[in-house]
């Protein structure tokens, strides 16, 4: 119980450095408020049993997040190729302009006088 206590106080830590860090984001600072109330209430609930889940709870939670972006990466990386490798795949607008000022280009502009 100890070690939930004092991972808890470097999670408040870093929830302080958040809250410096996204200042006016009215979402950054209502999911840590709702985070630090649960901190709080685990801390006090059969003196600190129900902290030691919620520690576990955001460690696996921390750990998988990374996880699930790099499978994402390598699943969606199998089925649908860069734009870098399709060129063709830019948008019209883009490949309409080019089309049109190059084809309105005569051979006899190109000379100089």
């Amino acid at each position: 119980m100890r070690a939930s206590k004092i991972a808890s106080l470097v999670v408040g830590v870093m929830f302080l450095l958040t809250l410096w860090w996204g200042k006016r984001d009215w979402l950054t600072i209502l999911t840590i408020l709702i985070a630090t109330g649960l901190i709080v209430a685990c801390w006090f609930i059969a003196h600190g049993v129900a902290l030691r889940f919620y520690m576990l709870f955001l460690g696996v939670m921390n750990s998988c997040v990374p996880l699930s972006l790099l499978l994402e990466d390598l699943v969606c990386a199998a089925r649908t190729p860069s734009r870098e490798r399709r060129p063709d795949s830019l948008s019209p607008s883009l490949t309409d302009y080019t089309r049109s000022t190059t084809s309105a280009v005569r051979p006899s502009q190109l000379t100089s006088r």
